[in-house]
């Protein structure tokens, strides 16, 4: 009978709703933790970064598209704080009382993190081309040491 069956559904969602209602919220809430910590480290790596270009500032090399770059990579860092953030207020003051309703929220705050974690895939590819672009200007713009000739000892008496 697909009535009973949909009753006997409805009773193990709603007698099993901490177990629907807590899983997903742990999960919301670790992974904005990490993407929080993730996004810390990766400020400490923007500023490293924004020290390197200034020293190449100030060997005279051109730094303008490094900068864009950096600048573009600390907006897309930002940005994935304050959707983790968001997505942690979002889910924090939801209870199991709440669900089912509430599990637009759940949603809600996944596709938050989501979209989180590709900012901070993006500033990692931005942190990476930075650095692999100051690897190799710096290579070519090392200065050779002048060759030093070596003298005979008939020209050293000379």
């Amino acid at each position: 009978d697909p009535a009973a069956l949909k009753t006997e559904v409805q009773s193990i969602v709603s007698s099993n709703r901490t177990y629907a209602f807590f899983m997903p919220k742990i999960a919301v809430l670790s992974t904005a933790e990490r993407i929080l910590t993730v996004a810390e480290q990766m400020e400490i790596v923007s500023g490293k970064l924004e020290t390197r270009i200034a020293e190449a500032e100030a060997a005279g090399q051109d730094v303008s598209a490094w900068e864009a770059s950096l600048g573009q990579m600390d907006i897309k860092i930002a940005n994935a704080q304050s959707q983790a953030e968001n997505a942690l207020a979002l889910v924090i003051p939801l209870t199991v009382e709440g669900y089912p309703e509430n599990k637009t929220s759940l949603v809600n705050a996944r596709t938050m993190l989501k979209t989180s974690m590709t900012d901070l895939m993006a500033a990692k590819k931005m942190s990476r081309s930075i650095m692999q672009e100051l690897k190799t200007s710096s290579s070519a713009a090392v200065p050779t040491s002048p060759a030093t000739s070596v003298l005979s000892p008939t020209e050293a008496s000379q």
